[in-house]
């Protein structure tokens, strides 16, 4: 058995495709069926089935490959832990961001301190996605709008946000200093769509007050949202610290009734190797969140 042999097994189990696992790989096909033949000889069980054109993990492939994912990300870590020990001033750092409207302010104080770190952002729209890639190694860290409970992750509340109000400058309600949620029963609502938590936590606020937002617009785009309520479209909710970095041509208003609010936190994998560069970034995040603290 080789650490090449591993590596190949490992890549058809995440394609579930020999010929794009080979071009992947950037090896032949028939090299790659023969270094998988060998693995399972060695191993004495089949580790793969044929489906369709498809192959897909046997029983076997199953529980083995859940040894195999845990052994090379050790080896990557193992990597990394050694690069620090020798000085090494740069690195690299994935990270995945459920809030992508306050992440580029992050970013410039964090490379402004830290030039040489490579960052990748993944997209990660629910806790489902954010859990998988933390576990499998694909991310280091993650922003996140909702708390993180799985096992061996270590999720990190950084701010309570509000959620305000936004209105045209026209709106009746628009000189006041707070107001009900319930007060906008009757208004026409610009929102993010169905996809995304938000507009789900919004929904919710609604609904505890005791109805449905009749949404006229839902968009993708925030910027969009906030231009149409510039043109007296309709009402949104939005973040506070949106309000912060953003200059609207609209009111946003805090909301007394219900308390409507999100929380903000950081997560990672408690089992993988967590570098200085990682460390370094929830040490920023953290005195980023607390500027903001009421």
């Amino acid at each position: 058995m080789e650490l090449l042999q591993l590596k190949y097994f490992l890549t058809i189990a995440q394609m579930g495709h020999l010929t794009r696992a080979a071009e992947t790989l950037n090896i032949s096909q028939p090299a790659l069926s023969n270094s998988i033949a060998r693995l399972e000889k060695d191993l004495g069980v089949p580790l793969f089935i044929k489906a369709g054109r498809r192959i897909k993990l046997s029983s076997f492939g199953q529980k083995y490959v859940v040894r195999v994912e845990r052994i090379l990300k050790e080896l990557d870590d193992g990597q990394v832990e050694l690069d620090e020990m020798i000085g090494i001033d740069t690195g690299r750092l994935s990270i995945a961001v459920t809030l992508p409207n306050i992440f580029p302010k992050i970013l410039v104080e964090y490379l402004s301190e830290y030039p040489n770190v490579n960052v990748i952002q993944k997209l990660a729209y629910s806790s489902i996605d954010i859990t998988r890639q933390l576990a499998q190694g694909e991310i280091d860290l993650c922003i996140t709008t909702f708390p993180i409970t799985q096992p061996n992750i270590k999720w990190i509340p950084l701010i309570d946000e509000p959620i305000l109000i936004t209105v045209p400058k026209s709106h009746s309600l628009a000189n006041e200093n707070s107001v009900q949620l319930k007060q906008f029963e009757d208004d026409k609502f610009i929102g993010i769509t169905t996809d995304y938590g938000f507009r789900k936590l919004v929904d919710s606020f609604c609904l505890e007050v005791g109805f449905e937002p009749k949404y006229i617009c839902q968009m993708e785009e925030s910027s969009v949202i906030q231009e149409l309520v510039e043109k007296e479209i309709g009402v949104t909710f939005t973040p506070l610290l949106l309000t912060k970095f953003k200059q609207f041509n609209s009111v946003s208003i805090p909301i007394s009734e219900p308390t409507c609010q999100r929380v903000i936190g950081i997560a990672y994998h408690t089992e993988h190797f967590q570098t200085q560069v990682a460390k370094n970034f929830i040490h920023l995040v953290e005195h980023f969140f607390n500027r903001y603290k009421s």
